[in-house]
């Protein structure tokens, strides 16, 4: 299957071959890694497949009667939104992002966590070129639940969930999707700032840097554009001599969204610390040796907790309901452990942000010193996280 670069892009356009090649390369390696599990694969590149062919560049999609307004407004907004993150906050944005593709569906993939039954730990699945994650993702909501389905039967804990948007890492061009463009400003900014951030640095085998990372970088990109949007208003207002406030009616509603931003993501915070409490309590018992019978009821114990101290959490809110709906149904490792891949170094990477926009108020620095961290061994890495915090 050897097909030159030089050869395709004699026999496609360039967009086209963008593509194309990406998948050709990923497929040789994927034979040539002598994996078992081929029909996994082939739907994961008929999944990207299928996002690429029905793919419009914004531009189209903007003249598109079939296009609502409704979603026109909603990709100019992420147009900006992107411009923002690649002007001010120095992320590799190059075509990312310049695309709409509706897939017809709620998710774009669905990712399956699996664990032990008396293990903290996630299961690992491991790639030719993603390296090992956490989680198995699938373009088709049925082999998600099938391969969960087959999980559990092995006695695994198991948890299934949709995505909205993922990173391909640079291989292709993501678009924007209808999976996520409905979302808030704050929400699709947030989401648009992470996903972009995979492509400054990305760790095979390390999720919870990945991830943590990327949310700690979308939390501050959030900051940083609603304080953008409320300068711009208020300087329009006073070049035209309407008011003369340092701020307009627009920019105080932009405070107010980045507000309500800062609220939501503060109550999200404060019940990923319960559910991480949680996840600590379980590892200790995990460790001791009492006997399936005691480690089960002791396990079935501390998520009870989790879910009184949440109740009692959520009664002090004047507003909010986040997490309502991961509380519900059942608990276990795969579950507990999904969060902890996301939020676990969470702390740790914000300081270290902070730090650095304070000493050259550049992103480029905390950008440089991510990518240092990230060739360290684990235990050193790990260490240098967790000095972080300590310092804090």
């Amino acid at each position: 299957m050897g097909i030159t670069s030089r050869v395709k892009y004699n026999r496609c356009g360039v967009s086209l071959c963008r593509v194309l090649l990406p998948l050709i390369l990923i497929f040789n390696t994927l034979l040539l890694s002598g994996c078992a599990s081929i029909s996994y694969y082939h739907q994961a590149l008929s999944g990207q497949w299928e996002l690429f062919s029905k793919r419009q560049s914004l531009d189209v999609a903007m003249g598109d009667p079939a296009v609502s307004q409704k979603v026109k407004k909603k990709l100019i907004e992420a147009r900006n939104i992107t411009e923002f993150a690649r002007t001010n906050l120095r992320l590799p944005v190059e075509d990312t992002f310049s695309a709409y593709v509706d897939i017809g569906r709620k998710f774009v993939v669905w990712n399956v966590f699996s664990a032990s039954e008396f293990s903290s730990q996630l299961d690992s699945f491991c790639y030719p070129i993603a390296g090992c994650v956490t989680y198995k993702g699938f373009f088709k909501h049925q082999d998600a639940l099938d391969f969960a389905a087959r999980q559990q039967a092995s006695g695994l804990d198991v948890y299934t969930g949709g995505v909205a948007a993922y990173s391909t890492l640079g291989w292709f061009a993501d678009p924007l999707l209808n999976t996520f463009l409905h979302r808030s400003e704050s929400e699709l900014a947030g989401l648009i700032f992470h996903e972009l951030a995979h492509k400054v640095v990305y760790l095979p085998g390390d999720t919870t840097f990945n991830e943590s990372f990327a949310t700690a970088v979308e939390r501050y990109g959030v900051r940083q554009w609603f304080l953008q949007q409320a300068i711009r208003a208020s300087r329009r207002v006073e070049s035209s001599g309407e008011l003369n406030t340092d701020y307009s009616a627009s920019g105080q509603a932009f405070d107010s969204a980045y507000d309500q931003y800062t609220a939501a993501s503060e109550r999200r915070s404060s019940v990923v610390q319960l559910i991480l409490a949680a996840r600590s309590e379980l590892a200790a018992v995990y460790k001791s040796n009492p006997g399936k019978a005691i480690k089960r009821q002791q396990k079935a114990d501390i998520i009870a907790r989790l879910r009184g101290r949440y109740l009692d959490l959520q009664t002090s809110w004047e507003q909010g309901n986040e997490f309502a709906y991961w509380m519900q149904g059942e608990i276990n490792n795969a579950k507990i452990g999904a969060i902890g891949a996301y939020h676990g170094w969470v702390p740790a990477f914000s300081i270290m942000l902070e730090n650095s926009i304070a000493k050259t108020g550049s992103m480029q620095l905390f950008f440089a010193e991510v990518q240092k961290l990230a060739k360290l061994p684990p235990a050193s890495r790990q260490q240098a996280l967790i000095a972080l915090t300590i310092k804090q």
